[in-house]
């Protein structure tokens, strides 16, 4: 993945809040997050043919779904995101 669609919830650094923001977690993480069984059920499927751990399975295809959550919201609003710091 190389858009992981920004910070998903940035804040001002409270010590100094004209200074940097704190991004937190990626777009692309709170997607993955979110993303229930059925939203990766498909992937499931042909990512469980390989020889691996259910979990590294299940964990690989809500990327997948994380993916085409960004690739959608690029199409649909452009690639290029706001800037979240003001200054």
């Amino acid at each position: 993945m190389t858009n992981d669609g920004g910070p998903a919830f940035p804040v001002p650094d409270s010590a100094d809040p004209d200074g940097p923001w704190i991004e937190g977690i990626s777009v692309a993480d709170y997607f993955a997050a979110h993303a229930t069984d059925g939203d990766v059920a498909c992937a499931l499927e042909e990512l469980g043919r390989r020889n691996e751990h259910r979990a590294n399975v299940r964990a690989r295809a809500r990327y997948l779904h994380a993916d085409a959550m960004l690739a959608e919201r690029a199409r649909r609003y452009g690639s290029e995101r706001k800037e979240t710091n003001p200054q």
